[in-house]
This record gives C-alpha cells, structure tokens and sequence, in this order.
C-alpha cells in the first residue's frame, strides 16, 4: 500500500498531470486539509483526492471542501500510475484518476482519463485485460440487473452482445480525480456484454439493481496500442527486468543495467502455519500455502489469514513454484490475446518474454478419473500466460479478450469454426499452492465446454458471475525443456505425460491374464470372460488413443499401446475386477458338491462333457472317479 501522509509537499512539487497540448479546463487550489496543491485537470471531475495527505476533497465552483479521509489503494501488478499518458488513433490522453474496486474474487481498476480534444473515458483493468470505454455514458431501456444472466443475448445499438460478467462491487479507494464522489461503503452493480472486440458495460449504481442501467461503449484493447508513457518503472512494481524487457518498455540501456537481468521473489510466512510462500510482489493478490493450504490475501508486506483447511497430501508438481522461463516470442503468438493478422503476428513474434510460475493448481473433472495441474505464469512485459499438464500432453494457453461468437454448437474466431466436442463438465480444484490474482479456493467448480480446431483448443470457462474463453496450442516437450531447463522434474512429468509410459495397454493386459491364471487355479475359471474382459480394455485404449489424435501434435504417438490416462487405467481396472469376481463366482458354482452327483441324474449327464469354456470343465466323458463332466452351464452360458 501507498502512504504519502508522512510526505511534505514542499519538498515533494506536485507534477503536472496534463502534456502541455491539452486544450482543457484546469483548476487547481489548496487542499483544506494540508495546504498542498489539489489540482483539477478535468471540468468533468467532482472530487479529487489529496496527494499528500489522501483528503477527499470536493469541488464547490472555485472553493475546496474537505470530506473525510480516503483508504489507501492496493499496489498491485499495474504498470499504470496517476499521470501515465498515452495515445490511441492519434490522440493524447491522460491518467487523472482510479477506482479500485473489490468483488467476491478479486480486485479490479478502473483508470478516468482525460483526452486532448476534451473527451473523457474509462480504462478498465482487470486480471491483466484491458477495456477502453469513451464518453459520459447514455441511460438505456435495458433489462434491470437482476433479469440478466450469464450468456444472455443482449440488442444494443444494431449489435447483439452476449453477457459475460455480472458483479457486486464496491469502492476500496480511490485516487486523484474523479468525475464523481467515491466514499467509503460506495457500491455498484455492473455487467458486461461483448461481441468479438466491442464491449457494453452497463452501470446501475446511479439507478440501482432494479431499474435500467446507464450504458457505457467501449471495445477489448491491447495494452500495447495504448502507447503508454511514464509508466511505473521496475522498482516500483518491485520486480526486476533484463536488458531486452526494459528495451521494450522504452529503458535506455544504462536503466535496465542498474535494474537487473532476473525476476525477483520474494516471500512471505504464511499466517497459519508459518511456512515461506513463494510470490512476486506486486503480480498478485491471493496466497495459497504450499504446507498448509490455507487462504490468505496479501495486502502491502502482510498477509492475512482467509481461510484454514486441513493439511493436504504432498503434491510433486513437473515444475515447481519459482521457476523461470525465458520464452520466445514466436513460440507463444499463436496464444495471443486477440485474433491477429498477418502483420500483428510478425510484430508481435519478436523478442523474447522472462516468465515465472507463481501458482499451480491440481484440478478433476468431476465424476470422472481425469485430472491435470494447471501453471499460471507473470511477466512484466506480457502478463499472464497458462501452462496445462494433461493426460495428452502439454498446453500453452491465455485468457482471451476478443469474444468469439457462439452459435449452435460452434464458435466463430480468427477467421475459423471450432466445433464442440462435449456437452459440458465440471472441474474441481483439489490443490492450489502459491500466489494467483484471484482467490482460488478448493472446491471451486466452474462448467467447461471444449472447441477444436485442428490441434488447437478454445476452452469456455462459466460459473453464475462470469464465462471466459481460454485459447490452448499444443506445446511440444522439447519445447518445454528448452523453456524452464533444470527446472523441469523430469520424472514428475513423464509421470503424469498423457503419452511417456511406453506400453501402458500391454502392463494392464499382462495384469489382467495373471489375475485370470491364478483364479482359475485356485477356483476354476471361464476363459471366455477372460478373453471378452480382454477385448474391452483393448477397445478403451483404442478409442482414447483415436481420439486423442485431434488434440496432439504430430511428435506424439496416440496408438493404444502408448496411450495412458487416469480415466482409461480407471476404467480398465474396474474390467478386471469385474472379470475376476465373475470368473470366480462361475468356478465356485462349478464345482461338484461335497455328497458327489444324484444318482438319478448320473445316468443322464454320462458322456454330456462341456469344452474348455465351461466353468471347471477341462474335457468331457468319463472321469477317473466315473463321474461326468458337469453340464450345468451350456457353451453359451459363460457371460459377462
């Protein structure tokens, strides 16, 4: 958290907020408060909030009021700060304001800029996503908050927008200026709509929950189009760049030099336990103990205890919390945030990005035996990336901010259709360890439905407050490799690899015959359950390894015999029991009882001999004892 209450302003001149083009009112008078400057840079803006002493101080025509102190804001991963400026289709604009908001996950900004030609607007920052809206904003006859769900189709200005976040927000603080007056316990309800890159945000704090919303419109941006200048360096995002990062944030070689070549962790002791956790300050918000897997939310260099849970079982992750990767830029254009052309593509594949693991979370499909650990990786210069170790390898994955658009079992996006390939499952987190930027908590369940195209993969993330659309390549091993070096636990990953264990169909084959041997030896046995047992698994890993072909790249071997997954071993051991308890039962019954055959029926069964098929029957005719072979079960009644 930032304290600037100590500071005097004296020694500290306010800097101005506005480049010297702006052609736009300003004002500036003495804070009530301390006597420092309190400058007003937009005529829009009602309040503003004291540098110095974090007063909140209103606007009445050329007079200041005080009203009551203001709480300080979060420091986060922002790079953005109170007089960042930019540019977007040639015109400059400033960054005169921010309110942070907190909702039932996370924590978001809202940046008030101030334009050149007079216009004014709204950045919205929230999970490494930038939305850029313009202008005052228009009252709408549209649905009240609470008519309004998840994936609900939503007309507006010619466009049809589909609703992808609903929540209950309200003010932590704010800061610098403001069109109005954000004061503790201020609330809102917001949703957003999108159509591929546009974007409605409809606000219901002026009217409330219950009535028609103001609309705001705006579009999905790329921060890189924003052409940001005075940014926060690296020290005040308490991390350290390399020399080609600090380059591509406008450094000059000297700067980067004096910063480092490495990203900094640090730690912190969990509250509950005492254990180190592993983080990146200033990256994120929510901390998961390695040891004791309790919650906690970090707030400056302290972290506060969420939620306590019981100890969980050791996880060995393929990579561990902490490990660095420096990627190239080619290797993850495919994952960008937005559909690119041609051109965007070649520009963006340049260069190279330094990365860090700072969560890891161990997730199951629910119902089912599948299950996969998912990375999340930060860097200063690209944000937030995925890494998805599943039962068919590995994925390279980002959260999108151009929507695709859905329509009837399909999805339109980059120019492709992506074809849905299942009706839907739930996940489940089982274990989460490290630092994330929302609050991750076990048990959490979202509903996933998988598109595909080619090898690629769009996978849409719902649960009641929000849908995500999330956009996975292949990632092949050696390509991993390359990327984290030693930091790769090689055994761990062969471990869980959806293709690594050579031979997985021939050890639960081997396994099945040697089960069926030794009952059949100690209790007599059918040979045809065996043998139908051993068709099916045979048939599980067929049809798992055929279908996983749509999904890897063209290193990877997908034929049954090399094929492995928890749910196939699953459902193949369960066809093992099975086979075993029924070869079993139909031995026993086979067995002569105690008193030997009626005599009434020996006569009648002489000579009547079953073939090898036959529970217990190893031939037919007369026996040694002069008894008969049993005929108790015909050829055809050995089943499953």
């Amino acid at each position: 958290m930032t304290d600037k209450s100590n500071q005097s302003y004296k020694d500290n001149p306010a800097v101005a907020k506005l480049p010297s083009n702006f052609n736009v009112l300003t004002f500036t008078a003495a804070c009530p408060s301390c006597g420092a400057p309190v400058e007003f840079a937009s005529p829009g803006s009602v309040m503003a909030v004291c540098e110095y002493c974090q007063t909140t101080v209103l606007r009445d025509g050329d007079a200041l009021k005080a009203q009551g102190k203001q709480s300080l804001t979060i420091e986060d991963y922002s790079p953005i700060q109170i007089g960042s400026v930019g540019s977007i289709d040639g015109t400059d604009f400033a960054v005169i304001g921010r309110v942070q908001l907190q909702y039932g996950q996370g924590v978001w900004n809202e940046w008030y800029l101030q334009f050149a030609d007079g216009r004014i607007g709204w950045l919205s920052e929230a999970l490494g996503l930038y939305a850029l809206t313009l202008g005052e904003g228009e009252q709408s006859n549209l649905p009240a908050y609470d008519n309004l769900a998840i994936n609900d189709s939503i007309s507006f200005d010619g466009v049809n927008y589909q609703v992808s976040d609903r929540r209950e927000a309200y003010a932590i603080a704010g800061e610098g200026e403001l069109p109005f007056i954000v004061g503790e316990g201020w609330q809102t309800c917001v949703i957003d709509a999108r159509y591929k890159r546009k974007l409605i945000s409809l606000d219901y704090a002026e009217s409330g929950s219950g009535q028609s919303p103001v609309v705001y419109q705006g579009e999905a941006i790329d921060f890189a189009a924003l052409n940001f200048q005075l940014l926060k360096d690296d020290s005040q995002l308490n991390e350290q760049v390399s020399v080609n990062q600090a380059g591509a944030m406008g450094q000059s070689d000297s700067q980067s030099k004096a910063s480092g070549n490495s990203v900094k962790i640090s730690k912190i002791e969990c509250p509950n336990c005492g254990s180190p956790i592993p983080y990146v300050a200033g990256a994120t918000e929510y901390l998961v103990c390695p040891a004791c897997h309790s919650e906690s939310k970090l707030t400056g260099s302290t972290a506060e205890l969420i939620a306590m849970h019981s100890t969980m079982h050791h996880f060995d992750s393929s990579l561990p919390l902490g490990a660095k990767a420096r990627i190239p830029a080619e290797d993850i254009v495919g994952v960008s945030e937005f559909a690119l052309t041609e051109s965007d593509r070649a520009t963006a594949a340049h260069g190279y990005h330094d990365y860090v693991v700072i969560g890891i979370m161990r997730l199951q499909e629910v119902g089912e035996f599948a299950s996969w650990t998912e990375y999340l990786l930060y860097s200063l210069t690209d944000g937030f990336l995925w890494l998805s170790e599943e039962s068919r390898g590995w994925f390279v994955a980002r959260v999108l901010s151009e929507m695709p658009v859905s329509e009837r079992g399909q999805l339109h996006y980059d120019d492709r259709q992506w074809r849905q390939v299942d009706s839907g499952y739930r996940n489940r987190v089982t274990f989460a360890m490290g630092a994330f930027n929302w609050q991750v908590k076990t048990d959490d369940s979202d509903l996933l439905i998988d598109y595909t195209s080619g090898d690629e993969v769009i996978t849409s993330e719902q649960t009641e407050r929000e849908i995500t659309y999330t956009h996975a390549i292949p990632l092949p091993y050696h390509k991993l490799e390359q990327w984290f070096g030693s930091y790769l636990q090689t055994d761990n990953a062969h471990e869980r690899s959806g293709f690594s264990e050579q031979g997985s169909l021939k050890k639960m084959l081997t396994w099945h015959a040697i089960l069926q041997v030794a009952v059949w030896l100690l209790a007599g046995g059918s040979i045809i359950v065996g043998v139908i047992g051993a068709i099916l698994i045979y048939i599980i890993y067929f049809r798992a390894s055929e279908a996983e072909k749509d999904y890897v790249s063209a290193e990877v071997e997908t034929g049954p015999f090399n094929y492995h997954s928890a749910g196939t071993q699953g459902i193949s051991v369960v066809i093992i029991a099975l086979a075993l308890i029924v070869s079993f039962m139909m031995g026993v019954a086979s067995k002569p009882s105690p008193t030997g055959p009626n005599p009434d029926e020996e006569s009648a069964t002489r000579g009547g001999g079953g073939i090898i098929i036959i529970p217990g029957g190893m031939g037919g005719g007369n026996n040694n004892n002069g008894g008969s072979g049993r005929t108790g079960y015909s050829s055809g009644g050995a089943h499953k």
